[in-house]
């Protein structure tokens, strides 16, 4: 059971306008400051409570003696018995109880307040020093607290204060009799405005208010920051770490506010779809529109380009060295890398332990569309010999046996206009010797594609592994 105090208010009689009992009047009893309904006691050893609201006897008495509990602060309303507000009261603890909190953040006005609209009110005299610009105030009508801040200076003329409100929500009515104050004094405020506090300097060097994971599937995200915000508004700005990789489009939907477009610059300024990676962390911002990536694609990609499966990974620009899936050379007359992006300007085809059935010079080739097959200008040394090639970029390996195994690579650069300049070195191991590759090929159109073949045609890979790179 708790421990109880006699309420110092309300055990006495009640008066009605007219000086007369207030007989059947209701008090009703609120956590100090609140609207939110608290128990008080009818006894005084906290073991029964009270009615909420009390109801007062024929002499405005209460029925029972109302007793609060200790540590506790209180705010009491009360009305006549058709529910008209004549007064209320905060901050009420019990007799001697020197426990209960007894300061607020709400300040009781002393003077009647008159209401004038659904956003302002008025007091005797001039208050304005009180009222003062972005000063909160809470109104109480028709027994619901109504909070907003002061928007401009409070006007005093003909003996009055007028005092104008921006809401957070609802309306004053003409039930409107009593306001408080915030107890801070915006134009005085008793903390220091030359910086923050510990605890805020803190919040902010942790990114508290503004760095969060996403949640979702690909290409459907949702963030939940914490406090949540109510609205989008532009410039509403957030640090994500993403929770999966980009999908072709994304969105992203904000506190259950709606799903919002999630976007990106490229180097030239042009919104284009994101991109971005697993666990990539990024600011976004709300342009009014959508929520804008504040990365910027460099050297002048205009867009994301999705490539073959057989690659192992996505290109994330120019200048990035892309690894493909290397490829098994124990079988077929060829091997080929396709879907080769068009922005790369280099390709390096690397080759360990190479070999063929038969006696024929490897062959590489190049091509736009398809593999080109003609128009090579280049040779191949090895040694002393040396041989040239039209097919395709040869590796003399010397013939005569079918056992020679190949290592090394080669690197095709672009020039310009489709022409792509070849030179390459090469081991032949088990012949201890070494072969050099260099030419060019203008192709018809941009390249897309690899092809490592024989000079034949015909003979097949028996062993080894190969894998191109590029940028």
């Amino acid at each position: 059971m708790p421990s109880v105090k006699i309420s110092p208010l309300f055990n006495d009689a009640q008066l009605d306008n007219n000086g007369l009992p207030l007989s059947g009047g209701l008090v009703y009893w609120y956590i100090a400051g609140t609207t939110t309904p608290v128990i008080v006691y009818s006894e005084s050893s906290g073991s029964v409570a009270n009615t909420n609201p009390v109801v007062l006897n024929t002499r405005g008495e209460p029925i029972q003696p109302i007793w609060l509990q200790t540590g506790s602060a209180y705010k009491a309303v009360l009305n006549d018995s058709s529910g008209n507000l004549l007064r209320t009261v905060d901050n009420i603890s019990g007799v001697n109880d020197t426990s209960a909190p007894v300061i607020s953040e709400w300040v009781l006005y002393s003077g009647a307040a008159t209401y004038i609209s659904g956003t302002s009110f008025s007091v005797t005299g001039d208050a304005t020093a009180t009222f003062d610009n972005d000063r909160r105030v809470k109104a109480t009508v028709s027994g619901t607290d109504r909070y907003g801040t002061i928007n401009g200076a409070s006007v005093f003329a003909l003996g009055v204060t007028t005092v104008v409100l921006t809401l957070d929500s609802g309306v004053l009515d003409s039930s409107l009799a009593t306001v408080y104050y915030g107890f801070l004094d915006p134009a005085h405020p008793s903390f220091d405005t030359s910086g923050v506090n510990t605890n805020t300097k803190a919040g902010m060097q942790l990114q508290t208010w503004v760095a969060f994971n996403s949640g979702g599937t690909t290409g459907v995200y949702t963030l939940t920051p914490n406090p949540a915000i109510s609205v989008y508004t532009v410039n509403q700005r957030f640090n994500v770490t993403f929770n999966v990789a980009s999908a072709a489009t994304n969105t992203i939907n904000v506190n259950s506010l709606g799903a919002k477009a999630l976007k990106m610059y490229n180097s030239a300024g042009v919104k284009i779809d994101s991109v971005f990676a697993l666990n990539q962390i990024s600011d976004i911002i709300y342009d009014g529109t959508d929520f804008v990536m504040l990365n910027i694609l460099q050297g002048g990609l205009a867009s994301p380009t999705l490539i073959s499966p057989i690659f192992s990974g996505t290109p994330t620009g120019v200048g990035v060295l892309t690894s493909a899936t290397a490829q098994a050379s124990t079988s077929g007359t060829f091997i080929d890398f396709t879907s080769i992006p068009s922005w790369v300007k280099r390709i390096t085809v690397n080759l360990t332990s190479v070999s063929i059935s038969g006696n024929s010079d490897h062959l590489l080739q190049l091509g736009a569309g398809s593999v080109t097959t003609i128009g090579y200008l280049g040779a191949s040394s090895r040694l002393s010999a040396s041989a040239n090639y039209t097919k395709g970029f040869g590796i003399d390996i010397g013939g005569g046996s079918g056992a020679n195994i190949l290592h090394g690579s080669i690197m095709f650069t672009l020039l310009n206009s489709n022409i792509w300049i070849a030179n390459g070195t090469f081991a032949i191991s088990n012949n201890n010797l070494n072969a050099v590759t260099a030419g060019s090929i203008t192709l018809s159109g941009t390249l897309d594609r690899v092809r490592i073949t024989t000079l034949n045609g015909t003979d097949t890979f028996t062993a080894g592994s190969i894998n191109i790179m590029y940028e």
